[in-house]
């Protein structure tokens, strides 16, 4: 397998170098003087299944050169292009609005035409923005390492708390993996004589463990910090798979008794804050199991067809007429 990857994720390449026959692959992207985008590749793919390792979050060329990459390794005679997207971009826009793009959907169309067979992603956001892409999607869950990093805080009868519906499913696998008898509460958006509010059903500890998928302005998380400070909640950890940290208004966290964010390194910018209060979770563990897995996939296949070459097949009988 021949790896392709964006220079702002090369620090993840290191976790591929199990893959079935890996090696790494060159390419370049650049501008044209009319400042028309192209992508050269300069590693032979004939006949080689390729993984393209990068992002398609804004700015938009980055979606571009991603798409363009593809094809170019398709059009070079490459077997199946297979990509690693850790986040995932456009799969928050998921929702059918009259007179609005359905982001998921297109993107998803411009991967096909583009020749991509598979995407890995990592927690991705819903199931409808799974359906919505329609190209296999492998979705690799973070609650592993999230609950790892629980166990290592030693909480006393910690409360696990998932700031909206959506995120009941992700928060039951951190606790299916942190094990024990543990007390779970979720957010509801509800519409009050105020407006809409968001209103705690179930009751909270003084430590409180919030899981989420992202992080973007942190208005969703600001909104649940505030309620579970008024509930009772003395020492709050958030753990975030991917870390947007748009604007500062996700900063006033820190005055609402959150202690931490943990965030894993699926977008890369995260290493840039540079803050004590934000511990950073590497996805490698993910990225080798995915590649272990893969391994024995490929083993396997290697045994079956060696069994099939070994059968001997039986001339047909003449017919009975």
């Amino acid at each position: 397998m021949v790896i392709f990857p964006f220079k702002q994720y090369k620090y993840l390449v290191k976790y591929l170098k199990d893959l079935p026959e890996s090696r790494l692959g060159d390419f370049s992207a650049g501008r044209f003087p009319n400042l028309e985008l192209f992508v050269k590749v300069d590693t032979s793919v004939e006949d080689k299944d390729c993984l393209i390792l990068g992002t398609i979050a804004p700015p938009d060329e980055q979606l571009l050169a991603f798409l363009l990459l593809a094809h170019t390794l398709k059009k070079e005679g490459a077997s199946k292009v297979s990509v690693i997207l850790p986040y995932l971009a456009y799969a928050r826009q998921d929702k059918e609005k009259k007179g609005e793009s359905l982001a998921a959907a297109c993107v998803g169309a411009l991967m096909r035409s583009s020749y991509i067979s598979e995407i890995i992603t990592i927690d991705l956001h819903s199931h409808k923005a799974e359906s919505l892409f329609s190209i296999p999607i492998y979705d690799l869950s973070p609650a592993k390492l999230f609950a790892k990093e629980i166990k290592k805080l030693k909480l006393k009868n910690p409360t696990f708390v998932a700031p909206d519906e959506g995120a009941m499913e992700r928060t039951r696998k951190v606790i299916e993996e942190y094990g024990g008898e543990v007390e779970i509460a979720f957010m509801k958006k509800e519409r009050t004589p105020g407006g809409i509010s968001s209103i705690l059903y179930g009751q909270v500890s003084k430590n409180v463990v919030v899981i989420d998928d992202i992080l973007d302005t942190g208005g969703t998380l600001v909104e649940c910090s505030r309620v579970l400070k008024s509930a009772g909640a003395k020492n709050i950890y958030i753990f975030v798979t991917h870390g947007q940290f748009s604007g500062s208004s996700w900063k006033q966290l820190f005055n609402l008794n959150v202690k931490k964010i943990y965030c894993t390194d699926s977008i890369p910018t995260v290493y840039s804050l540079n803050l004590k209060e934000i511990e950073v979770i590497s996805v490698g563990p993910l990225l080798i199991e995915y590649s272990h897995h893969l391994k024995k996939i490929r083993k396997e296949i290697k045994r079956v067809y060696r069994e099939a070459k070994k059968v001997e097949i039986a001339e047909p009988e003449e017919p009975l007429l």
